[in-house]
């Protein structure tokens, strides 16, 4: 398959080969309203995948200008060119409060006390929460946690405090789940230059708050 923009939807091996100097990634929370309204601008595809983004010229424009050096506000507009706006919401609003638990937690939320807190079965919750996000608890939940271990490097703490923070065992366990969650070394730098922590926390999107808004 080849594409200048593509969509790959969650837990799905895939391998990319590069056609040029350099590609732009963009991570969204699966099953947010902006995983939603971006999957809505693309125009084609197949086996899952979805390719040809329909403001595609413009993006490869921006993002060519996209480095580990850009202020937030320029990689945000991009991202937001990207995903579009949108008042998408979850057809099930005890997803959306659940995500927006996970994410704000400031301790591991078990799915059983998830469940519990939003009146339903585990089993239950479990499968409502895979058709409502695409990808499973236990994927979602580690995905949280490198939320809070980037925000954490993004505001200047070292890598055991980020660790710590992110609920990791330890900061070789962060580094090996970042390698399996994004096929990179947490120490790789983007463009080859600046600050290591600058370049990690540009791998892990933003938390938007709005993200889960429901009707």
């Amino acid at each position: 398959m080849r594409a200048r923009t593509a969509l790959i939807p969650p837990r799905t091996r895939h391998h990319l080969t590069a056609g040029g100097e350099r590609m732009v990634f963009l991570y969204l929370d699966p099953g947010s309203a902006k995983d939603r309204a971006c999957r809505a601008r693309f125009t084609a595809g197949e086996y899952g995948v979805m390719t040809g983004h329909d403001a595609e010229a413009a993006l490869l424009v921006r993002a060519a200008a996209i480095s580990a050096h850009s202020p937030d506000r320029q990689v945000a507009a991009w991202t937001d060119e990207a995903t579009g706006h949108t008042t998408a919401s979850f057809t099930d609003p005890r997803i959306a409060a659940a995500l927006r638990r996970l994410i704000g937690a400031d301790e591991p939320v078990p799915a059983a006390l998830l469940a519990a807190e939003l009146g339903l079965s585990e089993s239950r919750f479990l499968r409502l929460f895979r058709d409502g996000t695409g990808t499973s608890y236990r994927r979602f939940r580690l995905w949280a946690q490198m939320h809070r271990a980037a925000r954490a490097l993004a505001t200047g703490e070292n890598l055991t405090r980020a660790a710590a923070d992110g609920y990791f065992a330890s900061p070789s366990h962060f580094s090996t789940a970042f390698h399996a969650m994004f096929g990179r070394s947490r120490r790789t730098r983007v463009d080859g230059a600046g600050p290591q922590n600058r370049s990690i926390a540009a791998v892990v999107t933003t938390y938007d708050a709005d993200a889960w808004a429901t009707d």
